[in-house]
């Protein structure tokens, strides 16, 4: 495994306890056959707090699979640690021309940009990115996991105007994968931003603090789904 950094790596993994553990429960979803009547593949794409994620789950009675059922939905992890925004489209490329293809396509990315680029330019490469991944994948269910905050901001002098400028991002993001049909996942257990939540570097999540991250993404997949199965859900 690669060196971890400050911005990305919170370091040795914390054991789940068994109080934290009915955090994330196994949903209860009816699921559609994917296209052509095959399982639905759902990815997951992003910096390291997918990575992490995948970590937790892997320990859970969820599992990688996040409960869903295996043989009906396929769930594939793609955490890249340190992954910012211009690294997305080359990643879902490199495991598209693996010949693979997903149904439903999270990602969590753009945090680690956060006072590298302006809010404008940020905010607008990331509507590019999306409008091109829809070309490219015209059924697909665009799941969009909004930044959470951070105890620490790497490129930041000022940590309660990089907080309203994430704040304000997510907003901007979420009113346009809302209008093509995406679903937003909000992280709102993490806004109060209590310490518990966070690794000691102040950027990466806790044991508890991932919990929440996970099981909020796990209801916005199970919302994807609802819509592959011809019903409509709240974005």
């Amino acid at each position: 495994m690669a060196r971890q950094t400050a911005q990305e790596g919170p370091g040795a993994a914390q054991e789940v306890s068994p109080q934290l553990a009915s955090l994330v429960t196994v949903p209860e979803v009816s699921t559609a056959p994917g296209p052509g009547g095959g399982s639905i593949s759902v990815w997951l794409l992003g910096h390291s707090y997918i990575s992490w994620a995948r970590r937790r789950a892997a320990v859970k009675n969820s599992g990688p699979q996040l409960g869903f059922p295996e043989g009906r939905v396929n769930i594939h992890w793609f955490g890249v640690p340190g992954l910012r925004w211009p690294g997305v489209w080359p990643t879902l490329l490199r495991h598209v021309r693996s010949g693979r293809r997903p149904d439903v396509l999270l990602i969590h990315a753009g945090g680690n940009d956060m006072g590298l680029r302006s809010q404008r330019e940020l905010v607008l490469t990331m509507k590019q990115d999306l409008d091109r991944i829809r070309g490219l994948f015209p059924d697909l269910i665009l799941v969009w996991s909004e930044m959470v905050p951070r105890l620490v901001w790497r490129y930041a002098r000022n940590g309660d105007k990089m907080d309203k400028s994430r704040v304000k991002v997510n907003k901007l993001m979420a009113s346009f994968v809302r209008k093509f049909g995406g679903i937003v996942v909000r992280h709102s257990d993490l806004d109060d931003k209590m310490p518990d939540y966070f690794s000691k570097d102040g950027v990466h999540l806790s044991e508890l603090g991932n919990s929440f991250f996970t099981l909020a993404l796990m209801e916005g997949i199970e919302r994807a789904l609802g819509l592959l199965s011809g019903g409509s859900c709240r974005a």
